[in-house]
């Protein structure tokens, strides 16, 4: 499979294939080999719909014997790894037809940026109202 020729972000994940590192939401995120080429080559082409049947032939081609579901074990650790409960899920199943990238990702991840930003905001704010509340009052 082709590996990126340079770093690419999207959103709140990095790839980069010189130094074979990705980061998500600021994070160091650590893959095996076939995660990052899977990755790697999702983040080339956000939209693109990949098979099981050609990721099996892109990244297993002598396997003959290879269940298509592997990769769906691949996808699952891929997830884990980059979202851990957290950010939105940058990975799309399609339904009888494989996995993308997200193309909206990037706006996906801003929108649960600016959610997370007001709900600390209004968090604060509470915060302080009760501690004029509580405060004693002075006569």
């Amino acid at each position: 499979p082709a590996i990126l020729p340079t770093a690419i972000v999207i959103g709140g994940i990095g790839v980069d294939p010189t130094s074979r590192t990705v980061h998500s939401s600021g994070r160091l995120v650590r893959l095996g080999e076939v995660e990052f080429k899977l990755l790697a080559l999702l983040v080339s082409a956000p939209g693109a719909v990949f098979s099981r049947e050609r990721l099996v032939e892109e990244f297993w081609p002598d396997r003959i014997f290879l269940d298509v579901r592997t990769v769906d074990q691949k996808i699952r650790r891929l997830r884990s790894a980059l979202i851990r409960g957290v950010a939105p899920d940058p990975i799309r199943s399609v339904r009888g037809k494989g996995y993308k990238f997200s193309e909206t990702y990037a706006t996906d991840y801003a929108t649960w940026l600016d959610k997370g930003r007001k709900r600390l905001h209004l968090e604060e704010i509470a915060r302080r109202r009760k501690r004029v509340k509580d405060r004693p009052e002075q006569a």
